[in-house]
């Protein structure tokens, strides 16, 4: 049963990586849009945006990379 849940976490896990580096690719798209146009508080919005979500990533992508090292010992600490 671990074995599931364990396989289950990691799945979610690449989805949310997935959903993740999408948004990056928007949010980047919609910068430039917003540089391009001089919208200068839409950019500080994007930059902050892009921040968070490259931060998230990194942390996904960390607990993605435990599980897929250590089995399911994430699931058993």
């Amino acid at each position: 049963m671990m074995n599931a849940q364990s396989d289950a976490v990691e799945r979610a896990l690449w989805v949310a990586i997935q959903r993740l580096e999408e948004r990056l690719r928007v949010l980047e798209r919609m910068r430039r849009s917003a540089e391009e146009r001089g919208q200068h508080v839409s950019l500080r919005y994007f930059d902050e945006e892009l921040e968070r979500t490259s931060e998230a990533l990194s942390t996904i992508r960390m607990l993605q990379s435990s599980i897929g090292r250590d089995g399911d010992t994430l699931l058993t600490d």
